[in-house]
């Protein structure tokens, strides 16, 4: 019969501790680690979302600024007098940036009035800016914007028009400001560069208004026109390339306040914060302290089995060389309950079992 030789406690006893040890950290690390991505995710959606936010505000106060001025116009415009209000427009042109263009029509539907003295006379009947215009106030793009890569096209213009009513609130007119999509897009682009983050407008029928995507320098996701026509605010990361992210917000309404809504939506992308340089430092944390725990415990186990478990051990041998015939009288021990037992159980059976050994043989 083979004889497998079992292990001593004390081994058997630090293995067992080492084992647990790794296990309580391999628990303790899987967790942690998906806890830390998700804060990670989270954390960088809430910088988009921010990013996102700041960009709608300014757009929105830079509107509302020519919406209130459209507004406070549209108390100075007297329909009878041409002059006066051509005066007007192009004063209003003097004092905005914004603004290429400002006209007035009146009820039959033709510019009595405009900066500049252009488009007088013509028919607007059939114009968007005027058939709402004429009833409330209104903003709505006219052309598509020069995009990068395309210098020949149309320049762009937001319409913004408001009724002019008499005195007992009948719409007699409309007064429109055309407003450079060109200037907007320079608005917004000077507030991303402070933000760092690209951006995206799109009316109401998806089409692409302008866009600014410098900071991440890939081009926007092929389904984003299928999310953003889900016409609901979102934010995830996306991954264009094998070390290529970034987190994208979508929000359905560009404007946020009291100026009329584009029904555009905005979207903004920011550069997933590389973790590499945290997670190291985290990592060379993390090493030093799982060292210093594992010699720690590696030191009291050690101790431990010094004083509990080897005392144990050397009364087993003992016990062994006693049943074998040995002359020996056992250290008493009186480290634990069980062993202090032990040794005196010991020392009481020798003197009985060697001298009848002795006697036998």
């Amino acid at each position: 019969m083979v004889k497998v030789k079992a292990p001593g406690l004390s081994a058997l006893f630090l293995n067992f501790s080492i084992l647990m040890f790794f296990g309580a950290i391999l628990v303790f690390a899987v967790p942690f680690r998906d806890f830390f991505v998700e804060l990670e995710g989270e954390v960088q959606s809430e910088v988009a979302e921010s990013a996102g936010r700041s960009l709608q505000m300014t757009t929105s106060r830079a509107m509302e600024r020519e919406w209130q001025s459209l507004q406070a116009a549209a108390g100075l415009v007297d329909l009878s007098d041409a002059d006066r209000t051509r005066d007007l427009a192009n004063a209003i042109l003097v004092a905005s940036d914004a603004v290429a263009w400002v006209g007035v029509a009146d009820r039959s539907g033709h510019v009595i009035a405009a900066s500049s003295g252009q488009r007088e006379g013509e028919d607007v009947s059939m114009h968007r800016w005027y058939r709402e215009g004429i009833v409330r106030g209104t903003v709505g793009s006219v052309q598509t914007p020069s995009l990068s890569g395309q210098p020949d096209a149309a320049p762009g213009l937001i319409n913004m028009s408001v009724p002019l009513v008499d005195e007992f609130g009948v719409s007699r007119g409309v007064l429109v400001y055309s407003i450079r999509i060109e200037w907007l897009v320079q608005y917004l682009g000077e507030a991303a560069e402070v933000l760092g983050v690209d951006f995206q407008l799109r009316d109401e029928r998806g089409t692409v208004v302008a866009e600014r995507l410098d900071h991440v320098g890939d081009d926007m996701p092929a389904n984003l026109e299928s999310l953003v026509s889900l016409g609901q605010e979102f934010f995830r990361v996306s991954r264009s390339g094998a070390s290529s992210s970034s987190i994208l917000a979508v929000f359905p309404e560009v404007l946020v306040g009291d100026a009329p809504q584009f029904g555009w939506a905005l979207v903004v992308r920011v550069p997933a914060v590389s973790p590499v340089g945290d997670a190291f430092g985290f990592i060379g944390i993390f090493r030093t302290s799982v060292a210093v725990l594992f010699v720690l415990t590696f030191a009291a186990s050690a101790v431990f089995a010094a004083l509990v478990l080897h005392p144990i051990e050397r009364l087993a041998r003992d016990a062994k060389a006693i049943s074998d015939g040995g002359d020996i009288y056992p250290v008493e021990s009186f480290t634990t309950r069980e062993s202090s037992k032990l040794s005196y159980a010991l020392g009481a059976m020798q003197p009985i079992l060697v001298p009848s050994r002795t006697r036998r043989s």
